[in-house]
């Protein structure tokens, strides 16, 4: 669920409560009264007191703390796991919405040292720096093992500071930091989670608990049976009674509410391999909400992941009859369509390779068709393995660098253009493709060296130097000048 667009920087403690009021406003406007008090009683009952509660969306966060507020009851610590701005509401800002900066300001976190004292462990500003920091480093350990880059989730170092771009990047930060808010307090406060959006190293402590989740103080090797029946039987009833609802039918925060809440149990369920359960609950959350977009794409997830995309069509098919002017629907159709066809082809392609393995073509092929099935592990190691050939040429090395390039990887195409001047050194393509590359990643240094290097072992290559428009940042450079005006030392070994 989509949350308000709230771009009010927590610079301040009394900024937080404005968000607060704002927050629980809109989202009061929107809803049924009596819907809305069976709600927030729905999970407030259900939360032992001396409990922390992450309330993920507007719903979850707002109208919880508005009740709880109200009732004063159950005493417990209501956290928002956003810690970081986006456009979608901060807590904590940077300089931008939708840009975050590693300069932070720490008003929520003030917020809630104020709010809990000494009661609970809130993570100071040095805290905060330091997700900062230890999301920078994953990052750059992901790129040097040459795994693929989304580009909503990427982090750029300038001296000390880290700035990271993207929503899924504030997502990634926000988990170190609910990371941290848990371990620090689990020992004396129970935790559950009203989600927003996916926090990957919950999953293995999740368990089903009514409308929200439980998350255990240890990683639980299992789903105990009862809990599933106690999980299914409950909201068998709700949504029983939600749909029978006229005002239900007729709110459609409340029912895109329920439908996600549900959806996040189906999301437990498909972590833990429990299928049976999670697309009885995938379901179920369609069945609250027919029109919402988030369960019919997560139920055609489902079916793509475990191997069924003709039911992923059909459900993507029933939820355009509702929302016909949505074309992005038809595009996930299609796409899902060709994934199909694509799956043909693979097995098609890998029974030729099995035959001819050093036919780059081929090899090509099946990368092309792996990527329409998302399949980009599957494109790393069939391209490693043709290059693992011994007779593989400097061309074909130079070819496959050509492609990561053209699929926007450019750390793995820089790492088979690098293998490549080792493999032939007396060559002086890989070289000048070297130069290309890091010239483009705006590496002067790196892109000089590897341009001495071709000019070194190909002289002649000077003069297509200076008319290679894609040289034209080092033009003022002196050193550049210095190798396409000034005659170096050839070595023995031509090309």
């Amino acid at each position: 669920m989509t949350d308000t667009c709230l771009c009010l920087p927590a610079t301040n403690v009394l900024s937080v409560t404005i968000h607060e009021t704002v927050g629980a406003y809109d989202t009061f406007t929107h809803w049924d009264g009596t819907l809305l008090q069976e709600y927030a009683a729905g999970i407030l009952q259900s939360i032992p007191a001396g409990s922390v509660y992450f309330g993920g969306t507007d719903p979850g966060r707002f109208v919880i703390t508005a009740f709880r507020d109200i009732a004063q009851s159950p005493d417990i610590f209501i956290i928002t796991p956003k810690f970081i701005v986006t456009k979608y509401g901060p807590a904590i800002s940077g300089k931008l919405c939708g840009m975050i900066s590693g300069d932070l300001a720490t008003g929520y976190l003030d917020y809630l040292r104020l709010l809990y004292g000494g009661r609970l462990s809130v993570p100071t500003e040095t805290d905060a720096q330091a997700a900062f920091q230890e999301y920078a480093r994953d990052v750059q350990k992901r790129r040097a093992r040459g795994e693929p880059m989304d580009p909503d989730d990427d982090v750029e170092v300038v001296g000390e500071r880290v700035q990271v771009h993207g929503v899924k990047a504030a997502m990634n930060i926000d988990a170190i930091i609910t990371k941290w808010i848990f371990d620090r307090n689990k020992d004396r406060h129970e935790f559950y989670i009203e989600e927003s959006y996916v926090i990957d190293w919950m999953f293995p402590y999740l368990e089903p608990h009514g409308l929200i989740l439980k998350v255990n103080k240890e990683p639980q090797r299992h789903l105990e049976p009862t809990v599933i029946v106690r999980d299914r039987d409950y909201w068998d009833k709700l949504t029983k009674t939600l749909v029978a609802d006229p005002h239900f039918r007729g709110n459609e925060m409340a029912r895109k509410t329920y439908s996600k809440m549900r959806s996040a149990i189906g999301g437990v369920y498909t972590y833990r391999k429990l299928y049976e359960d999670a697309v009885y609950a995938l379901h179920q959350s369609v069945e609250l909400c027919p029109d919402s977009p988030e369960a019919n794409y997560r139920l055609a997830q489902f079916f793509l992941e475990t191997g069924r995309p003709e039911e992923a069509v059909v459900i993507l098919e029933a939820y355009q009859k509702l929302d016909p002017r949505n074309n992005k629907i038809e595009l996930a159709i299609n796409q899902i369509r060709g994934m199909k066809q694509a799956g043909a082809s693979i097995k098609q392609l890998e029974q030729q390779l099995a035959t001819q393995p050093h036919n780059l073509q081929l090899v090509e092929e099946l990368a092309k068709h792996s990527l329409r099935v998302q399949q980009f592990g599957r494109v790393q190691t069939v391209f490693d393995s043709f290059l693992a050939h011994p007779d593989v040429t400097a061309m074909e090395m130079l070819g496959v660098g050509q492609f990561y390039l053209g699929v926007n990887q450019t750390q793995l195409a820089v790492r088979v253009v690098e293998q490549a001047t080792l493999r032939f050194p007396d060559a002086a393509d890989p070289f000048y493709a070297l130069a290309v590359i890091q010239v483009a990643r705006g590496s002067t240094n790196e892109a000089l060296t590897a341009l001495r290097h071709a000019i070194e072992i190909f002289p002649a290559f000077r003069e297509r130097v200076r008319n290679d428009q894609q040289f034209a940042p080092l033009r003022t450079d002196p050193r550049f000048q210095s190798l396409i005006t000034i005659p170096v030392p050839v070595k023995e070994s031509m090309k």
